[in-house]
């Protein structure tokens, strides 16, 4: 991904993606854990955790507030 031909709605949809990757991934390794007996890890990062609606990802300015609050409350 990069900004040299940029598209917002193809930024959209590879954050709409990556979302539900993530949670895909999340709901795997929690799955995982449990039918091995183990407790999984809670991940409290605003990347790990960071969700929005629907609108949020239709609206590019909002998207980019968004990403500039999570930039300044991750470690």
């Amino acid at each position: 991904m990069t900004n040299v031909n940029f598209d917002p709605a193809r930024f959209q949809t590879y954050i709409s993606d990556a979302l539900n990757e993530r949670d895909n991934m999340k709901k795997l390794y929690e799955d995982t854990c449990k039918a091995n007996g183990k407790k999984p890890a809670k991940y409290d990062y605003s990347v790990a955790t960071w969700t929005s609606d629907k609108n949020t990802l239709k609206d590019t300015e909002a998207l980019m507030e968004e990403g500039l609050l999570i930039r300044k409350s991750s470690p």
